[in-house]
């Protein structure tokens, strides 16, 4: 995967940190095909590479981390022409939520079974930074009980 494919995500690994950044403060971060898409791949990276443990997401801009839907593209997908819904359609179908990401069950290799993710709502994120950012985070831990 290329970096010209992400658009409105960056992504930058410290130590065994992963830092996830939504890039859409215009729109609030709200979430469109594109950002789900990129979100997904993001956390793919996360889920592929071990020496990641943490994953944290923020949100550019001061007005929100996340408006959640983005309700401008819902009323723009009634006029969309078909080869924006067979790319959307395409995206979505290679997006996996988070909440499939949380519900999945994996064995640990104490031989339990525990959810490979855990998250934490932490307004303002300092765990690795000096100067936390202007809107809430939330991180993400991967291999939970190993």
């Amino acid at each position: 995967m290329t970096a010209e494919q992400f658009h409105v995500t960056e992504f930058h690994v410290d130590g065994h940190v992963a830092h996830i950044l939504l890039n859409r403060p215009e729109a609030m971060n709200s979430l469109n095909p594109d950002l789900r898409w990129e979100l997904s791949r993001r956390f793919d990276e996360v889920e592929r590479n071990d020496e990641i443990w943490l994953a944290v997401v923020t949100g550019a801009g001061k007005r929100a981390f996340c408006a959640g839907a983005d309700l401008k593209h819902r009323a723009r997908e009634r006029e969309a022409t078909a080869e924006q819904r067979a790319e959307w359609a395409r995206k979505a179908a290679e997006t996996k939520s988070l909440t499939e990401r949380f519900t999945s069950r994996n064995r640990s290799s104490r031989g339990s079974t525990v959810s490979r993710w855990a998250a934490a709502w932490n307004w303002p994120w300092r765990a690795t930074s000096s100067s936390p950012p202007t809107t809430p985070s939330l991180a993400f831990r991967s291999r939970v009980g190993d």
